[in-house]
């Protein structure tokens, strides 16, 4: 066992590693590889020839615009044929932990984090799971999933993407990028609910686009607002003006594909609530 006892004073630890950039930098312009920089206040202990190496205390993970912050942080790596460390293979990362990319426009919260290299997936987990991408809050209260390759994010379980005072829930959320890495558009399965001051609608699938900021569900829709509730297989909603139309689409639940048709109950209300 290797260990450097040095309480209350910064280690810096460069791993030059063979990671690719976009493994885990949003943002990353350069292609080839990038140093992991890992500093650490109250030391790092390495076992088994150093293939398991763990940081603690106030743990800063620098990998070209992508930081990350934790209380402590193990690094598994890979053996060569002389039963050297050679090749970073996973990271895992444990309380308060903070992710944010250079120019702030991407950010997240965890309390435990693993990522394995290879793959490019993320996997975090805890209390006070949020993701701040480009002006869009979203959280969740069961698990979030990147995966790099794929330019997708996941948030399982009572899912939440929030904008202003424009929300948009579901059982399960799946945010996908541009290959700029910008986020393009975000869908919803399950329980799907989007709310505006003016617009309260429930559906079973949604679809959320970003540059036109419209929201679309689908699948038995209810949309209520101030003069009533309407409902029907579709419906549209752009956020931005807060104008909301029920379409008279098909059913694409329906094998059938038969038109659907569209129903208005006139209940005006102050304040439109979420359709049951």
């Amino acid at each position: 066992m290797i260990r450097t006892s040095m309480r209350n004073l910064l280690i810096k630890v460069m791993f030059v590693l063979s990671i690719p950039c976009q493994a885990i930098d949003f943002n990353a312009k350069v292609p080839g590889q990038l140093p992991v920089e890992i500093d650490s206040q109250q030391g790092i202990t390495c076992i088994k020839k150093g293939q398991i190496c763990k940081a603690r205390g106030n743990v800063i993970v620098t990998h070209g615009q992508t930081k990350m912050q934790c209380d402590t942080l193990t690094a598994f790596f890979s053996l060569d044929e002389k039963g050297m460390p050679s090749d970073l293979k996973k990271l895992e990362a444990h309380g308060n932990i903070r992710l944010s990319t250079k120019d702030q426009r991407k950010k997240g919260w965890s309390q435990k984090a693993v990522y394995d290299v290879a793959s490019g997936h993320a996997h975090f987990t805890g209390n006070n799971l949020k993701l701040y991408l480009d002006g869009l809050v979203i959280t969740s209260e069961e698990s979030m999933d990147f995966f790099e390759q794929e330019g997708r994010a996941v948030a399982t379980g009572k899912a939440r993407a929030q904008k202003d005072d424009k929300i948009l829930s579901a059982d399960l959320l799946m945010a996908y990028f541009t290959q700029k890495r910008s986020l393009d558009h975000v869908t919803a399965t399950g329980n799907v609910i989007v709310t505006t001051p003016e617009t309260a609608a429930r559906g079973n699938k949604g679809n959320y686009h970003v540059q036109s900021e419209t929201a679309r569900l689908t699948g038995n829709v209810k949309l209520t607002r101030c003069e009533g509730q309407m409902e029907g297989n579709a419906a549209e909603i752009n956020l931005k003006t807060g104008v909301a139309r029920l379409l008279n689409a098909f059913n694409e639940e329906n094998s059938s594909s038969s038109p659907g048709r569209v129903k208005l109950l006139l209940t005006p209300q102050k304040t439109p609530k979420v359709p049951d």
